[in-house]
């Protein structure tokens, strides 16, 4: 999971306005099938998972309701061209334009209805209300009754306490993915909508750390937190996660946090942070 694509309209989009790659390639370069190839056989599997997410894609899909939709038609065509490479071992997963609730159902059931896709990859939203608005409810009724898999990534960070350092990425990225957890965990999202299959990247960033601390607030009636159906420990256990979290202890937490048959293979290819061994991080395979 959480593999990078750039798909060739994509890839021509991003470097007019001077996107960066940090230095790397990727899928949607001059021969897409070759690099798919390249990608299966350097990670030593049979198929790959492949979502788009990057910084401008975080900015974009918080943009305007019509201008989102149509960065997500665009990511959209893109992925299915890239479904069609190299047999069919790519398996694809789609975007929604999530800063435009109204519109969001629809273009999933166009996704779901083209056959091709294997899921959704959706940004965390760094922006109020976040991945728990209630307008976003008609969308989650869709994707719970075709039991989709969405992986969520984060989007960019707003914090500019981040930008030194790498920050932004090293702090932020784990930052802003628990915060879309803890809205999926505290809004009961989880509870109402149980056959929608969430799965965090990197190790669903900072929640196995403070998933103590979630649910001592919910034993204590903490203010602000409503009854929930589930408690945080027993809604955490819903969420799938990735094992890219390059710390044998951590792995370790996150597996007992949220289940070891709940933690996937991530990579994060094609960028530095990525793993270079896929699935070496624990003593077994996984599927």
């Amino acid at each position: 999971r959480d593999l990078h694509s750039f798909p060739t309209r994509r890839s021509s989009d991003l470097n007019a306005e001077g996107g960066l790659l940090d230095g790397v390639g990727a899928l949607g370069d001059d021969d897409p099938n070759r690099a798919s190839r390249q990608l299966l056989r350097y990670r030593g599997h049979q198929s790959a998972q492949v979502g788009e997410r990057d910084r401008a894609a975080g900015q974009r899909e918080q943009g305007a309701g019509s201008a989102a939709a149509s960065w997500a038609q665009l990511i959209n065509d893109g992925m299915a061209a890239l479904a069609g490479l190299d047999g069919g071992r790519l398996r694809v997963l789609g975007h929604l334009p999530l800063s435009a609730p109204s519109l969001a159902p629809g273009i999933a059931q166009e996704v779901l209805a083209d056959g091709g896709f294997s899921g959704f990859a959706l940004g965390t939203l760094g922006t109020e209300p976040g991945i728990a608005n209630p307008a976003l409810d008609d969308l989650w009724e869709v994707l719970d009754t075709a039991a989709s898999f969405v992986l969520l990534h984060p989007s960019a960070t707003p914090d500019p306490r981040l930008h030194p350092y790498y920050l932004s990425n090293l702090l932020g990225n784990p930052y802003e993915t628990a915060l879309a957890a803890a809205g999926l965990v505290f809004s009961n999202l989880l509870a109402r909508f149980p056959r929608i299959r969430f799965c965090l990247c990197h190790g669903g960033g900072v929640t196995a750390a403070v998933a103590g601390r979630w649910q001592r607030g919910a034993d204590t009636t903490r203010p602000g937190i409503s009854p929930l159906s589930l408690t945080p420990r027993e809604a955490l256990r819903h969420l799938y996660v990735d094992d890219l979290v390059h710390d044998p202890a951590m792995l370790e937490l996150v597996e007992s946090t949220f289940g070891p048959d709940h933690v996937l293979t991530g990579s994060d290819w094609p960028f530095p942070m990525g793993q270079r061994q896929i699935g070496r991080a624990s003593c077994r395979e996984r599927v």
